[in-house]
């Protein structure tokens, strides 16, 4: 495999998970806006790297049999994988975001016609404050706990939901978090097992 392209593949993972550290800090806050685009440059990063890397793969027959292989009976079927390709091709499209937010008991709408966020309560539908740019315009922030998760993700036509397993195993966390460090790592592994299969 081209080293070049294997170090390029690397540094995206690298990049990803320089993402993700600063996706975990707003995960703990109120800046929704922030939030999704830290995601949206985490799994557009994994997704890069498996890109390269699946380049790499295919320039020896061997490698990309191997690589078409794993593609085919791991990546597309594996919940948690299959859902960050999806997600990923939903976000860069502009089709509608991965992820939502929850607030108490509360749930978030999105952008209204003044680039503001509302917050509008799950049974009644009655919006319970406003924000802009992630910023309480109004009552008490310390009344509010956010709890970011993922949502269903529609990629021409098909429905994928939120993953519950990764490689045969239930996820005890499937936080938008959780799932793009799961993704990262496998990413990772991937790359090792090709190294050492084919150099």
């Amino acid at each position: 495999m081209e080293a070049a392209l294997i170090g390029k593949a690397r540094l995206r993972l690298h990049q990803a998970s320089a993402s993700l550290a600063r996706l975990e800090t707003l995960a703990a806050g109120i800046n929704v806006p922030a939030f999704e685009y830290e995601w949206f440059i985490t799994i557009t990063l994994i997704n890069s790297a498996y890109a390269i890397f699946e380049k790499a793969a295919s320039l020896s027959p061997q490698s990309k049999q191997w690589f078409c292989s794993v593609d085919k009976h791991t990546i597309r079927k594996d919940p948690l994988l299959r859902y960050v390709l999806h997600a990923r091709n939903m976000e860069y499209h502009n089709f509608g975001g991965a992820t939502a937010a929850e607030v108490g008991g509360a749930k978030y709408l999105g952008y209204d016609e003044g680039s503001a966020l509302s917050v509008a309560d799950i049974e009644t539908g009655e919006v319970l404050q406003t924000f802009s740019g992630g910023i309480m315009l109004e009552g008490d922030v310390s009344s509010f706990s956010f709890k970011f998760r993922l949502a269903d993700v529609i990629d021409h036509g098909d429905i994928y939901e939120p993953p519950t397993s990764h490689l045969g195993a239930p996820l005890s966390d499937n936080a938008p978090v959780a799932v793009a460090r799961r993704a990262i790592e496998y990413h990772n592994a991937l790359i090792d097992e090709g190294l050492v299969k084919f150099g």
